[in-house]
């Protein structure tokens, strides 16, 4: 038989045998029979250690680190927990803020860094949470205040009622429960405001002073509907590369309600992530994906001493006081 042909036959037959995964037939020699005999053993044994598709892992709930929205330089801003002496609080009253997060000052030349951001909202009015230590002050005052300290509003502030004083964990201050019913003005979309919560440790309000122990943060508010990008600028640092609309309304619109947190986390839209994740993690005590979610975000913004203390309820406002203009 000629040389060429006999290789081009033998090519034509293994291939057709590995398509079929028929026997091949013996052709010509021993030795040929040999080798095909090894191709069909070592394909079999091929097929038998296929691997497995390997299922994604699961990454929990995180929020961006470099988030650049700069806060106004014109009146300072105090993040994480503060402690007074004429309190008997065992511990330090942490707000639910990025803590120690620095970010670029864009507008700068030499890109220098800035400790003070604003938070954003998708919300008309704040929703703050905060954690309070063992043998907390009961009650507090709610500021607002836009960024020329003009006072927007004020509230009193009652916290939880526990059957230990001991107790502790987060607490939910959510001004939209009690909007309509006392006309408090929305947030205005693109402006900067701060809020702090200053508590008193005696029963007489009027005794809260410099030593009162508080705690404050700023936010701005977004447009839902409008496109961030638009809305923030240069600030606008997530998704840039994604080919998603930049619109959390459309975001939200294909979303389950479960998935709200993400989709606010993951555009930089720290109050309403933080907010949502709090509302799901109350209405589904047991659900260990909501916790796990709820740890590794507070993980994700160095809260880690306190995201595995639970959420003890919501704090009851009274007697606002609008300012009027």
């Amino acid at each position: 038989m000629n040389y060429f042909k006999y290789l081009a036959l033998l090519s034509s037959t293994v291939l057709v045998a590995l398509v079929s995964s028929t026997s091949l037939p013996v052709i010509g020699s021993s030795v040929s029979k040999d080798i095909l005999t090894k191709l069909e053993s070592n394909r079999a044994v091929a097929l038998t250690n296929k691997p497995r598709a390997r299922k994604p892992g699961r990454r929990g709930l995180m929020f961006p680190p470099n988030l650049n929205m700069k806060a106004p330089s014109n009146l300072s801003s105090r993040f994480g927990g503060l402690r007074s002496p004429s309190c008997k609080q065992q511990g330090d009253i942490i707000a639910l803020l990025p803590a120690a997060q620095k970010a670029t000052d864009l507008n700068k030349s030499d890109k220098r860094q800035v400790t003070d951001i604003t938070h954003l909202t998708a919300d008309p009015y704040p929703t703050v949470l905060f954690y309070l230590p063992p043998n907390s002050p009961t009650k507090a005052r709610f500021y607002l205040q836009e960024e020329n300290k003009q006072l927007v509003y004020l509230a009193d502030v009652q916290m939880p009622n526990l059957t230990d004083n001991k107790q502790n964990g987060v607490v939910i201050l959510n001004l939209s429960d009690v909007a309509k019913t006392n006309n408090l003005p929305e947030l205005k979309i693109g402006k900067s405001y701060v809020w702090k919560l200053k508590l008193f440790c005696e029963d007489n309000i009027s005794n809260i002073d410099k030593k009162s122990p508080e705690i404050s943060g700023w936010i701005n508010r977004i447009d839902p509907k409008t496109s961030l990008k638009g809305q923030l600028g240069s600030s606008y640092i997530n998704n840039q590369d994604s080919k998603d609309p930049d619109i959390i309304a459309d975001q939200l619109n294909q979303a389950e309600t479960k998935d709200y947190p993400t989709v606010y986390a993951n555009n930089g839209i720290w109050y309403s992530a933080v907010s949502s994740l709090a509302q799901l993690r109350n209405n589904n005590p047991e659900d260990l994906d909501i916790k796990s979610n709820w740890k590794t975000l507070l993980d994700s913004v160095k809260l880690e001493q306190i995201s595995d203390k639970p959420i003890i309820g919501s704090a009851t406002i009274k007697n606002i006081q609008v300012e009027k203009k």
